[in-house]
């Protein structure tokens, strides 16, 4: 049975829709590819917490960069070969300061993992936001200190400059459905989870295709089985970045800037939520959805060499 540390403490959560449409060929995240389901339809979404205690907030996640085509060739270049269509209209930190949302307020940004279409672009944050990363992160041979000091690395030596990077310490034992954890702001309102161990079998795995957008496809598909004990506690709501159907029914803080999901419960939002991934899935080999987006996009219109200028060495 799945158990929190007790606490009486909490944090207020607001979603932040990152403007972020994709649709991604299936085979880069899950498999096996069944006809008509060759493509995903994703969105993106990121969350603002706000620990009122100390009146500190913090960004989970930023989303996809709007300038997506100055990221490190590494990640750009092979774009194409995994993704039909991008769109994305502001950065998060444009839709913050557009709500009241100082930067300067914003005391850390938590990335969940380092793939470009999570860690949008931590350089608009003041160097006194710190950036908060996983473990063995300072410690990968490829992360730090970033492009273009290292020509193999994904993310941008900017993200990092003149702000502390802080990879939190999980090794005092505490656990939550077998991840290992850590109490961010020391009360139990807030709980990092480590990634993780297995069970089930599901109707689609984490890929394990060439090109597949996991470093180790096997320990991905352990954490994603791990959160089979948290969907199933009804004391727990479960919101995966990419999920369109969260936009469809959860309120975003760019419409709605003082709604949070705190009174998820009692709004009954698990149920409106728990079906809504059926209607993605492939009918006699059609599609279940359309596209969301087609076509690669920049400056608010269709990018014709989206392509070609994405494929350079050097930035453009």
């Amino acid at each position: 049975m799945l158990e929190f540390p007790k606490s009486d403490r909490t944090v207020r959560v607001r979603m932040v829709d990152t403007t972020t449409l994709m649709t991604v060929n299936t085979g880069i995240l899950i498999q096996p590819v069944q006809p008509g389901h060759e493509i995903l339809n994703l969105t993106d979404v990121a969350f603002l917490i706000e620990h009122e205690a100390s009146n500190q907030k913090v960004m989970f996640d930023l989303g996809t960069r709007k300038d997506y085509w100055n990221l490190p060739p590494v990640v750009r270049q092979p774009f194409d070969q995994a993704m039909k269509a991008a769109r994305v209209d502001k950065d998060v930190t444009e839709i913050l300061c557009e709500k009241g949302i100082e930067l300067r307020d914003i005391g850390s940004v938590i990335w969940s993992h380092y793939h470009w279409d999570h860690i949008g672009n931590v350089a608009l944050f003041p160097p006194t936001t710190s950036l908060v990363v996983g473990p063995g992160f300072k410690s990968h041979p490829h992360l730090l200190p970033g492009f273009p000091d290292d020509a193999e690395s994904p993310v941008s030596a900017d993200a990092f400059a003149e702000r502390d990077v802080v990879e939190p310490d999980f090794a005092d034992g505490l656990t939550i459905g077998g991840f290992r954890a850590q109490d961010f702001f020391g009360d139990g309102s807030f709980y990092l989870l480590a990634k993780v161990d297995p069970r089930q079998e599901p109707f689609y795995e984490v890929s394990g295709y060439e090109g597949s957008a996991f470093f180790d496809a096997e320990v991905a598909q352990k954490s994603v089985t791990k959160l089979l004990d948290f969907e199933a506690s009804e004391n727990v709501l479960i919101c995966i970045a990419h999920d369109s159907d969260l936009l469809l029914h959860l309120p975003t803080f760019n419409d709605s800037p003082s709604s949070d999901l705190n009174s998820w419960k009692e709004k009954g939002w698990k149920e409106k939520l728990r079906w809504g991934w059926v209607n993605e899935l492939p009918r006699a080999g059609h599609p279940g959805r359309k596209p969301l987006v087609e076509g690669y996009w920049r400056d608010g219109k269709i990018w014709e060499e989206a392509v070609q200028t994405l494929r350079r060495t050097s930035e453009t």
